[in-house]
């Protein structure tokens, strides 16, 4: 397990100890639950996103439960799982933690957004409708009703997300209000106090003239401290300038000091760039070998995954050693950190040392050159070979090896014997054939009317027939002779035939033993360039990753010099626009201070200085604001009558509609009218004509 594994079981972890989950679990319980405990977490997460969820996994069945998580994971809350969709499905039933831990991940992760989904996926989600079914009128209508209805329930809910958005609290909202009231009542009885306190006691004292004094006097103090408060925030903006100012400076003598200046920066620019794209393409030709490794890796971790789970103490040892190794790296970064900001003009030997590995690089390719073409010699040579050796094909068929010769010779001699055998029985057979045919001849010389005696005797015995039996046995014998003398002539020919395979095969390899030796030398070198290229190879993969590790440390470190470089770069024009502002500012006070002794004047005809200017401004808007006091109350005042005015002339305008529309009626009727008294006229008198024909 990695570290992103183990963040993420340590989230799904707190997140399910948090309310409204509650579960009180740790880590080891989380590793050690079976297939149902895991899927019942799944469906109580799944239960705070939608209700309808909410039930007991075991006592549901088993194709039920399943369709509906899936089709809730993969539809509703649309998760798009690492692996493929089947392998997904098979280990989310079988509750492979691999596969369960990262979608609970997810789904905690995103619980907001994913519970609002799903509360949208229960009247948004699309109805699979067959296409046949569209030719009912019925079954159309109601499909674009729905579709229009869940058209209507976006507008709305996009409104009613605005409005909870933009909202405020009513019950803030009316006490504000009335605390905004209970301050206007105090405020109202002060104010009535003191006018009767002043109609009391200062009866004779123009208020007015007063009332002036106290408003500039206030406005003058305002302004003091205004300007005050002003020369404080300039003060320190001027130090702070300052200070920023010298560290610019020190950093940019820094620069002019260090190699980096003694170059073109568009010709470094464009070198790195090349560098990085070179570096990038080198890269990205790894890539199959990387994939290879982390699958390597992913089976090695399903496999620690899959076994029987780790003991607490395990667990206590692997964090304490992971606490030391991280220990372990925070030194090493520290060390690496003080040795480079102590190293200055670093980029030149960055620069050698690159220029070292890229010869180095040149050479190693180099060597693969060579190793490949003395490799395509090598196949070329064996293709040679293989042709000669398809030249002395017999049949369609190579010459036997060595073996195949020998598993071919042991089959012919067991075949020699079996003919030996078969031989020796057929010369036994007719060796007996030969003996009773010998008898036979006695016996017939001997008795001249042996077939009446044997015809008598078969008549005697009771086996009439014996004879002609006799008879036919001996033919059929004869025959069996002739055959097997067939067989005897046949056999020999094979022996024939055998003997001249033999000869030719050991013609042939006596022909072919100089190549097959050839052969064997040619294989012995192969192997031992095979060898030597795989050792290449090796050495060659090895020497690749130090590159690239070297390549991703260059580029790092350049990009952090690039990055240091904009930073500075932008710090400096900063600083200087700060700087102009502040020399502008300072400008404008000493220009200030001389306005106000009455050595110059901002304007010939207008304000002396910036603060007779501002109060004039001041003195404008307060005006303003009074007229707009002033014209607010008269709206108050006759707001009921503008009111009632409004309502009268909306009356007006409503009644000079109705007249209109009524007058209008009225032309429509009138020439309808007049239509109807012509169509009529026309009538009559094609009625009148009509007669007086």
């Amino acid at each position: 397990m990695d570290d992103d594994d183990a963040q993420e079981m340590k989230f799904v972890v707190d997140q399910l100890n948090r309310p409204p989950f509650n579960m009180n679990i740790t880590l080891v319980t989380l590793s050690q639950k079976n297939q149902m405990e895991l899927l019942q977490v799944v469906n109580d997460v799944f239960a705070e996103l939608d209700a309808s969820h909410k039930r007991d996994v075991r006592s549901e069945p088993p194709e039920q439960m399943q369709e509906r998580m899936l089709s809730f994971t993969l539809g509703t809350l649309n998760y798009k799982p690492v692996e493929e969709v089947e392998e997904f499905n098979e280990n989310f039933i079988k509750g492979v933690q691999d596969t369960i831990i990262p979608f609970l991940y997810y789904v905690l992760s995103e619980k907001s957004s994913l519970k609002k989904r799903a509360y949208l996926a229960r009247y948004l989600s699309s109805l699979e409708v067959p296409e046949e079914m569209f030719a009912d009128s019925t079954i159309v209508g109601l499909y674009q009703k729905l579709s229009a209805l869940q058209a209507e329930f976006k507008e709305v809910h996009k409104t009613v997300d605005r409005a909870r958005l933009t909202r405020q609290d009513p019950a803030e909202l009316e006490r504000h209000i009335n605390q905004l009231q209970t301050e206007k009542e105090q405020l109202m009885n002060k104010l009535s106090q003191l006018r009767a306190r002043v109609k009391t006691e200062f009866s004779g004292v123009n208020f007015k003239d007063v009332l002036q004094a106290t408003h500039k006097l206030r406005k003058e103090q305002e302004e003091e401290a205004r300007l005050y408060q002003q020369t404080g925030e300039q003060k320190q903006r001027l130090q702070r300038a300052e200070q920023v100012e010298r560290q610019t400076r020190a950093k940019l003598q820094a620069l002019e000091r260090s190699d980096i200046a003694k170059e073109d920066p568009a010709k470094l620019l464009s070198r790195l760039r090349q560098e990085v794209q070179k570096n990038n393409k080198i890269l990205n030709e790894k890539l199959d070998k990387d994939v290879k490794t982390r699958e390597k890796s992913l089976r090695e971790l399903q496999h620690l995954s899959t076994s029987s789970p780790m003991q607490q103490h395990e667990v206590d040892q692997l964090e304490r050693e992971t606490a030391d190794l991280q220990r372990m790296v925070d030194t090493l970064t520290q060390k690496r950190d003080d040795s480079m900001a102590s190293a200055d003009g670093k980029i030149g030997f960055f620069r050698d040392r690159a220029v070292a590995v890229e010869k180095k690089k040149e050479q190693v390719l180099e060597n693969l050159t060579e190793l490949e073409e003395e490799k395509k010699e090598a196949e070329q040579d064996i293709r040679n070979v293989e042709a000669e050796l398809k030249a002395l094909m017999v049949d369609g068929e190579k010459p036997k090896t060595d073996k195949q010769m020998r598993e071919y010779m042991h089959t012919l001699a067991a075949k020699t014997n079996q003919y030996k055998q078969s031989k020796a029985e057929l010369q036994a057979s007719r060796d007996e054939v030969q003996v009773l045919m010998r008898t036979e001849e006695l016996l017939r010389s001997r008795v001249d009317n042996i077939e009446e005696f044997n015809k008598k005797l078969e008549q005697e015995r009771g086996v009439v027939g014996a004879a002609a039996t006799q008879a036919n046995l001996e033919d059929v014998s004869a025959k069996k002779g002739a055959v097997d003398a067939t067989k005897g002539k046949t056999l020999d020919e094979i022996s024939a035939v055998v003997a001249n395979i033999t000869q030719t095969l050991k013609a042939r390899k006596n022909r072919l033993a100089p190549q097959i030796k050839e052969l064997r030398a040619v294989r012995n070198v192969f192997e031992e360039l095979e060898g030597r290229y795989t050792k290449k190879k090796g050495q060659y993969d090895a020497l690749v990753a130090g590159l690239n590790t070297t390549q991703i440390k260059l580029k790092k470190d350049v990009d952090e010099n690039i990055q240091g470089l904009l930073e500075e770069e932008s710090s400096y024009h900063f600083l200087s626009a700060l700087t102009l502002i502040t020399q502008v500012r300072l400008d404008q006070m000493a220009g200030e201070r001389n306005f106000l002794s009455g050595s110059d004047r901002l304007f010939n005809n207008g304000p002396a200085s910036y603060k007779e200017a501002y109060e004039q401004q001041i003195a404008d808007h307060d005006k303003r604001g009074k007229a707009l006091r002033q014209e607010k109350v008269h709206v108050k005042e006759n707001h009921s009558e503008f009111v009632n005015q409004r309502s009268m002339f909306l009356s007006l305008r409503n009644l000079m509609k109705a007249k209109e529309a009524a007058q209008k009626a009225e032309k429509q009727q009138a020439l309808k009218n007049e239509q109807q008294d012509m169509l009529s006229l026309g009538l009559d008198d094609g009625a009148q004509t009509m007669t007086f024909d």
